[in-house]
């Protein structure tokens, strides 16, 4: 099914760019992104796929959904410079050409086909060390469901997700949230018991 998901999210973030009109491809979206780098971001993880595989991992190193977020947030980690992700996020939409839209249709049509044609447990060589495909699509989910939203956001274009990307998303914030130690106050916001402090995020 984690497969399904995940081709069900990587079409609802083409749809959503194929909505972008002509005169918005510049204009803000989230941080020092304008819309062109935020598409341009997750097209280049998408893009990045197939490349995890060819070749494979040689060794599992990260078993699991949650053990790959739990390393990514050990304070002993390290994945890289944050500016240095945006900086690549801005030069892969500068290659999207004039139309974009249907450059990251490509893309995701590509991302989609090898997903679709690779077992559950080939080893991809994700940015923690090989990791199992039907592990690692989970955080695939994950980025392109909330970058698509950001995306919506910046557009003023109300979100249609779908059911099974915003639960699967959901589901991994919540063991983030137990990851990172911020459980309590995550489970009493959405239970309505009391309200987040401001500032407060389970991400990076």
């Amino acid at each position: 099914m984690t497969q399904e998901v995940f081709q069900e999210t990587a079409t609802w973030f083409a749809d959503t760019v194929s909505n972008v009109p002509p005169d918005r491809w510049n204009s803000p979206a989230l941080g020092i992104w304008s819309v062109r780098d935020l598409v341009g971001h997750v097209s280049r993880g998408l893009q990045l796929l197939p490349s995890m595989a060819d070749p494979p991992a040689e060794a599992l190193e990260t078993e699991s959904t949650s053990a790959f977020y739990a390393r990514l947030f050990d304070p002993a980690a390290s994945l890289g410079d944050p500016t240095n992700v945006a900086r690549m996020g801005k030069e892969f939409g500068q290659t999207l050409g004039d139309d974009p839209a249907a450059t990251v249709r490509g893309i995701v049509d590509a991302a989609k086909a090898f997903v679709g044609g690779q077992p559950d447990d080939v080893l991809l060589r994700s940015p923690l060390g090989g990791m199992r495909l039907i592990d690692y699509l989970p955080t695939r989910i994950l980025e392109v469901t909330t970058h698509t939203l950001d995306l919506c956001t910046a557009l003023a274009i109300e979100p249609s997700p779908p059911s099974r990307s915003m639960a699967t998303t959901l589901g991994i914030l919540a063991d983030i949230a137990v990851i990172r130690g911020k459980g309590v106050p995550t489970l009493l916001s959405l239970a309505g018991r009391q309200s987040l402090p401001a500032g407060f995020t389970l991400m990076l």
